[in-house]
């Protein structure tokens, strides 16, 4: 082979590209590799063009061969590497995701642990709240009954004595103390609900509204009123509260209705899946819309006493009673009426008995 400047040139520029390709490898770094490989193979190829022409017939396809073992090797390295990277990648999100799941978990049981507390506070809270309502309103009857029991006496021992004006004391007195004992007895009545337990059992809604209707006998035949109950389903509760409710509702339908007008009262019971729904509708004075919600409040009176007798607390009872069986109460706008709605459980949860009465 004879070296004249043509194979020189060629010699130097395959030697150049080599080198250049050697260093590309060299400066591509640990982390870049992609930029390795493409040197590496940049260089080769640059090579094999060079000394294409300057090998002997028989071996020019030598730098060929080169170039494609360095380009699958190249591939290989590169597929390589970028499976460690994703695999590196994958399990650093994992990492963090496993991190963020851990904080959620964390959060929540943080978040169920303070409900828990709280409505653990709510409970004893409400206990304490109802065994001082029970032994307040106890306690208070002793003193009330002294005081009517003098007044009577005073009325009886001293009536010629007394001038008219002392005599009309007297009445201010005795109608203060009943209605007192009144709201005593009403209170009484609600802190009663659900303390002792009453039992669980499956009965004829109809025996437990014709239990009530009979307490009523007198006022529902003076007043002339129609109760309808169709169909009503066997219901598993403490039938003694359920009839103290529908004594309630009918009381108030009897009470509150137009001067002359004749009481309709309809009691209505379907399941609706896990529970059943009473509806009691009346065709009284109705309850305005502002105070639906309102009327359950304890000593919440939307009349004057001296139109419409009452304590005030009949609705809250009923309303304790539906909790009690862990249901709800509420009231809707009626066209003619009034319109209360009961949800109660088919299968009710099981109550505990509450705090045992003061003795007398």
């Amino acid at each position: 082979m004879v070296w004249d400047a043509e194979t020189l040139a060629r010699g130097v520029a395959a030697v150049a590209s080599l080198a250049f390709a050697l260093l590309g490898w060299r400066s591509g770094g640990a982390g870049r590799s992609d930029v390795r490989v493409t040197s590496l193979l940049f260089g080769i190829l640059a090579a094999a063009l060079v000394t294409g022409a300057w090998l002997p017939p028989d071996l020019a396809w030598l730098p060929w061969a080169v170039f494609g073992l360095a380009a699958l090797a190249g591939l290989w390295r590169t597929l390589r590497n970028h499976k460690l990277g994703g695999d590196a990648t994958s399990a650093a999100t994992m990492a963090q995701v496993n991190e963020h799941l851990h904080r959620e978990v964390m959060l929540r049981e943080a978040a169920e642990r303070n409900l828990r507390q709280t409505l653990s506070e709510l409970r004893r809270a409400a206990a304490e709240h109802e065994q001082f309502a029970y032994v307040a309103s106890h306690d208070l009857q002793a003193p009330l009954r002294n005081v009517a029991g003098f007044a009577q006496l005073l009325r009886t021992k001293y009536s010629k004595t007394l001038d008219p004006q002392a005599g009309e004391f007297l009445d201010y007195i005795q109608q203060g103390v009943a209605q007192m004992q009144d709201l005593i007895n009403a209170l009484l009545q609600l802190s009663r609900v659900g303390r002792l337990g009453g039992q669980l059992e499956s009965r004829p809604l109809a025996e437990t509204l014709g239990k009530a209707t009979r307490m009523l006998a007198s006022d529902i035949e003076r007043s002339g009123a129609r109760i309808s109950a169709p169909d009503l389903p066997v219901v598993t509760a403490d039938h003694q509260l359920l009839a103290q409710l529908f004594q309630n509702l009918i009381s108030n339908a009897l009470k509150f209705q137009p001067e002359g007008n004749a009481p309709v009262i309809t009691i209505e019971c379907r399941r609706e899946r896990d529970d059943w729904h009473i509806v009691v509708r009346d065709n009284g004075i109705g309850i305005p819309v502002d105070q639906l919600e309102q009327v359950f409040a304890v000593f919440k009176r939307l009349h004057a006493a001296e139109r419409y007798a009452g304590t005030g607390i009949g609705l809250a009872i009923c309303r304790k009673i539906a909790v009690y069986h862990g249901g709800e109460m509420w009231a809707e706008p009626c066209a003619s009426g009034a319109e209360f709605h009961l949800r109660l459980p088919v299968e009710p949860p099981v109550t505990r008995a509450g705090p045992k009465p003061a003795n007398s």
